[in-house]
């Protein structure tokens, strides 16, 4: 892969990397923010659930562009780790 498309594809899973975070902190002051007295124990799963998807989702961002330049400059160590975002799913990732 040439030096330019490796640079694009960097910018690319950057963008992608801020906005899962940005989310990710939406996700979190609306769980912090949630009156815990007056929602149902659906809705406060149910927005733990999204929170922790999207906490996956920007690990797995994270390691994608790890492994994108794994032997370059940029070169971090990744390992596999197992999520579990809700009771009933598991990933390994």
């Amino acid at each position: 892969m040439q030096e330019l498309e490796q640079l694009e594809q960097m910018l690319a899973l950057l963008k992608n990397i801020k906005r899962a975070n940005v989310k990710k902190g939406k996700l979190s002051d609306k769980l912090a923010k949630m009156d815990h007295y007056n929602s149902t124990p659906k809705r406060i799963g149910a927005a733990n659930a999204n929170l922790n998807w999207e906490c996956m989702n920007y690990d797995k961002l994270k390691v994608d562009f790890a492994r994108l330049f794994k032997d370059s400059c940029l070169d971090v160590g990744v390992s596999e780790r197992e999520y579990n975002p809700s009771g009933f799913h598991s990933f390994k990732y």
